[in-house]
């Protein structure tokens, strides 16, 4: 037995040793690896280097699928609906306005109107890698008419006139996403679009003009790669040094582009995919492939690496640092939960969301069954904006249905709430007796999940305090 001294918390304590070995029964023997080094190696940050840049992935294939081009805002007059499939879990609460821009050309200025009939919207500035950046609209502005210059990271130029607020976007290319809450109705659609015509975005080099010219679209080539599946490395690999290049990253991660580098990926790559080494060209494969399974579990999890997010009665509040993952290294749940299950979200001032795909019994949600969501008075949600809720299937797009129904929300016309001020929705997928009013339909016998928004939401959703019922299968 031998004594040793050690310090502990500035005191200094004797604990007793042994030098006898430990049991050999009670060690479980190393497992001979197969693999080399190299290969090993390559695994590890193949699967670093796919969580930090699935998000350029998922923004290419969204812009190649919608065929998106590059400049000025690409309008989307009518509210989604299950086609095209992007996975995006995209609502069907607001029309959408997109404005994808390469910075490296030059700032752009966004101008919102002003909004007297107090419509709920937002424009969110985001990065290449999807957090966002900074807002316009109902929120922030105040329904102030106002005109935004957006810059690429370090930008020395001069501030034009007639700028309210200048936003450095942290990487050469951007998104403005822009949503403007409907009805559907015809009347109410109709001013939705008014005011989604009076979005504008123009070219620094414009600005401050008698008549300044509306930023151009331009081609979509050369804005988007073909999607590939993940079980294609070298396509994978390519999509990811493509935007690496073309989107440039945030300086606080240089060192982890020095260590992607050394595996064949991003702009310190000294070799090209094809002429990397047998080694590790298998682990990157299987780091494709693993790395893919990893983000669906965390995406299903909601997951944040922080546990920013709690769980109630099934339902998963998302990260309460979504749109501003990266800035505590949350490269984790920026993947996932952000991209993966969306494409980007909104800090949660802006909007609170909630996802469930369980029932009270922790079993699957699925179609061939029948649900209710039954909410006392005091549950129903409450915001300063409005509140949805939408049914998404397994892969996050809207599920196709008879009466073209995808979400039940707050402003619905017909929505029937019971005499005690408690309120039903009837989740299946034909349908319930009775009306359609609190009617969400969901796809015949295939699992399912629902989407809970909150926009402009009540503190109690802010600080994760409000707590959703479960959902109870019936049938």
């Amino acid at each position: 037995m031998t004594k040793v001294l050690k310090h502990i918390n500035s005191a200094t304590v004797s604990v007793e040793t042994t030098n006898k070995p430990a049991n050999a029964s009670t060690i479980a023997p190393a497992k001979i690896s197969t693999t080399s080094w190299r290969e090993d190696y390559a695994y590890l940050m193949g699967q670093q280097a796919l969580v930090y840049c699935y998000p350029l992935l998922k923004r290419n294939n969204s812009i190649y699928v919608g065929k998106y081009k590059l400049g000025g805002y690409y309008h989307l007059p009518n509210l989604a609906g299950p086609e095209p499939k992007v996975g995006a879990s995209i609502n069907v609460d607001t029309i959408y306005s997109f404005s994808y821009c390469d910075l490296s050309k030059g700032p752009v200025v966004f101008t919102i109107p002003d909004n007297p009939e107090n419509r709920y919207y937002s424009i969110e500035f985001t990065e290449a890698y999807s957090d966002c950046f900074g807002y316009m609209g109902t929120r922030t502005t105040k329904n102030i008419a106002a005109a935004y210059l957006i810059t690429p990271p370090g930008w020395k130029g001069t501030v034009p006139n007639a700028i309210d607020k200048v936003l450095e976007c942290p990487t050469n290319w951007m998104t403005a996403a822009a949503r403007i809450y409907t009805s559907n109705a015809t009347e109410d659609l109709n001013k939705a679009q008014s005011l989604q015509k009076k979005l504008k975005v123009y070219p620094v080099s414009e600005w401050g003009k008698k008549n300044p010219e509306e930023f151009k679209t331009y081609g979509s080539e050369g804005t988007a790669l073909p999607p590939v599946p993940p079980t294609d490395t070298a396509g994978t690999i390519k999509i990811m040094n493509w935007w690496l290049e073309k989107a440039g990253y945030p300086e606080r991660d240089l060192a982890l582009m020095k260590q992607f580098g050394q595996v064949g990926i991003g702009p310190f790559s000294k070799k090209s995919y094809d002429n990397l080494d047998a080694d590790t060209k298998k682990g990157l494969s299987r780091a494709m492939v693993d790395g893919m399974e990893m983000l669906k579990k965390a995406a299903v999890d909601v997951g944040s690496i922080y546990d920013y997010n709690k769980v109630e009665n099934g339902w998963k509040y998302n990260p309460s640092n979504w749109g501003r993952m990266a800035e505590t290294g949350d490269f984790i749940g920026r993947a996932a939960t952000q991209s993966l299950a969306g494409a980007i979200e909104n800090y949660v001032e802006e909007c609170v969301k909630l996802r469930v795909f369980v029932d009270d019994k922790g079993n699957s949600l699925n179609g061939s069954n029948k649900y209710i969501l039954n909410f006392t008075k005091e549950q129903v949600p409450k915001t300063n904006a409005f509140w949805s809720f939408t049914a998404y299937d397994s892969k996050y797009d809207l599920i196709a249905n008879p009466i073209n129904k995808y979400a039940v929300r707050s402003n619905d016309a017909n929505l029937k709430y019971n005499k005690d001020g408690s309120l039903t929705i009837y989740l299946q997928s034909d349908k319930p007796a009775g009306s359609n009013e609190n009617w969400l339909p969901v796809p015949d016998g295939e699992d399912f999940n629902i989407f809970s928004r909150n926009y402009f939401p009540d503190k109690s959703f802010i600080d994760q305090t409000y707590i959703p019922p479960a959902i109870k299968k019936i049938q």
